[in-house]
């Protein structure tokens, strides 16, 4: 025992250590026995295929209540998008969701490091992050634990040789060899309140592309999802941006981001919101002042650098989400006294 374990850490001279990996190019399942796959990411159409024999779909009709939420905008993010318009739709999420204290982030591996230019009040809300392919983003059991919130930004689509590969797998060698036609498609989807929804999105028009691509672009965006565990009272609420159907309620809103003259906009107000010297008149003047002091939109317009027009528009915008509101027609604006949303920290 001494010698071969000798000869295996220590070669002889003018000898090569050879290490050997053996493995299954087909591992079947027994067909004397009956085998459940138990995958939210599987289809019979895939599984019989590999498999190259009949299967039958034994899923129980209806689906498990969720314990969280789980809600899908249709936003396209993909692994090229602009930082800017990453950091513009995570902002727009956290506004949605108002009391999610700590967020979980899983996108593409190029547009984690933006996360880093979050400024306050949303960049305190971020802590965790990962991004597709990671191994966390699909094994990880801790997200519900350590999020109240996790943000599944993006669509994590594949190459068109990686969805050949996918139909030579299920043995389609002549769709493999076929133009897949991608372009724009179309899919049904439900909001939470049951009203349908067509999305615009981006596929195959060929139906075995559309399958395979699907089969792994979702799949991936399911497992992310999961991460949540939206299933148990113990679980967080999930928000995924993407174009792509993975079977989640849709939210009939794109318009939610939320951008840097926003953020902006609200910190200038936020800022002037208690002043020392405000404080200070409160107590020396016995006249009637309101709660919070208001900001003018000539002010905002001018710490910003824009033109009145231009400052009422982003005004509109943080109005319409609840963030501020307007004292009388020319009386300034002033932080919402009950913030529904992200941008208005409660102490």
């Amino acid at each position: 025992m001494n010698t071969t374990s000798q000869n295996l850490s220590e070669p002889k001279a003018g000898t090569t250590k050879r290490r050997m990996l053996h493995g299954f190019w087909k591992n079947l399942p027994s067909e004397n026995a009956v085998v459940l796959f138990s995958d939210a990411t599987a289809n019979r159409d895939d599984l019989e295929a590999l498999l190259g024999r009949p299967v039958k779909d034994v899923t129980p009709v209806g689906h498990l209540a969720h314990a969280k939420r789980v809600v899908q905008y249709t936003i396209d993010l993909t692994r090229l998008a602009s930082p800017t318009r990453f950091l513009s739709v995570v902002r727009g999420v956290l506004t949605e969701f108002p009391d999610a204290r700590r967020v979980g982030i899983i996108t593409h591996r190029p547009l984690v490091a933006a996360l880093k230019k979050l400024v306050e009040p949303f960049a305190g809300r971020i802590v965790k992050s990962t991004y597709f392919g990671s191994g966390a983003d699909r094994a990880s059991n801790v997200w519900h634990d350590r999020c109240d919130l996790v943000i599944v930004g993006g669509t994590p689509r594949v190459p068109s040789d990686v969805v050949q590969r996918r139909l030579i797998q299920f043995g389609d060698f002549t769709s493999a060899a076929e133009d897949g036609r991608w372009g724009e498609i179309h899919w049904r989807g439900q909001t939470e309140t049951g009203e349908e929804v067509i999305v615009t999105g981006l596929g195959y028009g060929h139906p075995a592309w559309e399958r395979a691509h699907r089969s792994l672009v979702r799949a991936a965006i399911v497992q992310a999802a999961g991460r949540g565990r939206t299933l148990l009272e113990t679980g967080c609420d999930v928000a995924i941006a993407s174009t792509e159907e993975c079977g989640s309620p849709v939210v009939n809103n794109t318009d939610i981001e939320f951008s840097e003259s926003e953020t902006t906009a609200l910190a200038i107000i936020t800022g002037l919101s208690e002043p020392e010297s405000y404080r200070s008149i409160k107590t020396l003047v016995p006249i009637a002042v309101p709660d919070r002091p208001t900001v003018s939109t000539s002010d905002i317009a001018h710490r910003m650098g824009l033109t009145g027009r231009g400052t009422q528009k982003i005004l509109a915008r943080l109005e319409s989400r609840h963030l501020i509101c307007r004292v009388g027609e020319r009386g300034g604006w002033m932080l919402a006294a009950e913030p529904t949303t992200a941008g208005a920290v409660k102490n």
